[in-house]
Formats: structure tokens, C-alpha cells, sequence
């Protein structure tokens, strides 16, 4: 398998895919991490498709989609946005579970469907359900994966209080992360002592 720089000139234009389910752009959120990360790649000659939800976390509200429309393709500034419906919800309860859930089955069936080839499947531990949904993605367009980890589920959830150390959920969530780690040509981390708490997967 052959890897490019991302950030570099090159004679091999990518089609980068992004699943990302918080983010946004300038014009109506305040996450634009990966939009930026996009802006910059689309000016090396790439070419970027991010899959986002367009209900706001920051606000609790619809920010693009009509009634009835649960999908919408747009460019800014050169990066692709699909924009997906997912159900509301105003707490950490069920109800943003679902939001997530439903995230990433459109995210990753809306991406299937297309008939154009990804050079490779970002998927972006917000939550590890988008990332399942690159993997799969990838797997399936055969492309490479990549698991960029902003949040480690579901440690981060036991140690503010929010699950028990080895109850039902955080033994399944441990078992996502660790398909995600393996499965994974190569992983993103920004923390100190990443790679010794990834060792754990080998």
C-alpha cells in the first residue's frame, strides 16, 4: 500500500474523507478544527469531503436541513460538507446516544452509496461510533484507515463517574476502541503518553 504526505505538494491528488459528527464551519459553529484542517489540505490539491451532522451540540438545534430533508451536499471555500439529520437532544441521556448512533449509520450508508473512490477514511473519536463508520467505509471502498482519537472512550466516561470501570457498556466500548486501534493503518493522538496507553492493544 502506498501512503502521500498529506501536507505536502504532490503529484497524486487525494480524495480525503472525513467523518466527523461535530463539525462545522465559520458561518454557524463554533467547532471548525476539521474544516480548517480540510481548508488547508484542499490548498495543498486535495480534495475533502467532510460527513457532519447538522444539529448543533453547542446550541440544540437544526442548523441547515428543511423539514423532511435529511441530507444536504455543500462547498466552502473548496471543502465538500455532507450534511446529515440526526434526532435532537438537549442532555447526556439516551437521546443523544441515538443522535449519535443515527450519525454514523447515515454517515456511513450515505458514503457506500457514492460511487466515487476515497484514498483514505478519516474517522474522529468525538465518539467512536463515527470512527466505526469510517472503518467500515474504508473496508468496504478498500481504502486505508485512519483513527484520529480526540476522546478516549470509554475511559473518559468512567472517570468522570458516568460508567462503571467493568460493567456491560464500558467492556463493549472498550471492545470498539480496540477493533478501531488494530484495525487502523494509522492512528492520530495529541497526548502525552498516547502511544504507552495504545500498547495495551499491541
Amino acid at each position: 500500500m502506498r501512503y502521500y504526505s498529506l501536507g505536502s505538494k504532490s503529484d497524486h491528488e487525494m480524495n480525503i474523507w472525513i467523518f466527523c459528527h461535530y463539525a462545522s464551519v465559520p458561518s454557524i459553529g463554533q467547532y471548525t478544527g476539521h474544516y480548517d484542517l480540510a481548508r488547508g489540505l484542499v490548498e495543498k490539491g486535495h480534495r475533502v469531503t467532510v460527513f457532519a451532522s447538522s444539529f448543533s451540540h453547542y446550541t440544540f438545534r437544526e442548523t441547515l436541513l428543511r423539514e423532511n430533508q435529511y441530507s444536504l451536499e455543500e462547498d466552502y471555500s473548496g471543502v465538500r460538507f455532507v450534511w446529515l439529520r440526526t434526532p435532537p437532544y438537549r442532555a447526556n441521556d439516551w437521546r443523544r446516544i441515538c443522535n449519535m448512533l443515527v450519525y454514523s449509520l447515515r454517515a456511513g450508508v450515505l458514503a457506500v452509496l457514492r460511487k466515487e473512490q476515497p484514498d483514505v477514511c478519516i474517522g474522529v473519536c468525538v465518539h467512536p461510533f463515527a470512527a466505526v463508520a469510517a472503518w467500515i467505509v474504508a473496508k468496504i471502498k478498500r481504502s486505508p484507515f485512519v483513527y484520529e482519537i480526540r476522546d478516549l472512550w470509554p475511559l473518559v466516561l468512567i472517570e468522570t463517574g458516568r460508567l462503571v470501570p467493568h460493567g456491560l457498556v464500558a467492556t463493549a466500548l472498550y471492545a470498539i476502541e480496540g477493533l478501531l486501534v488494530r484495525g487502523a493503518d494509522h492512528i492520530i493522538g495529541a497526548w502525552r503518553y498516547f502511544d504507552s496507553y495504545l500498547a495495551r492493544w499491541g
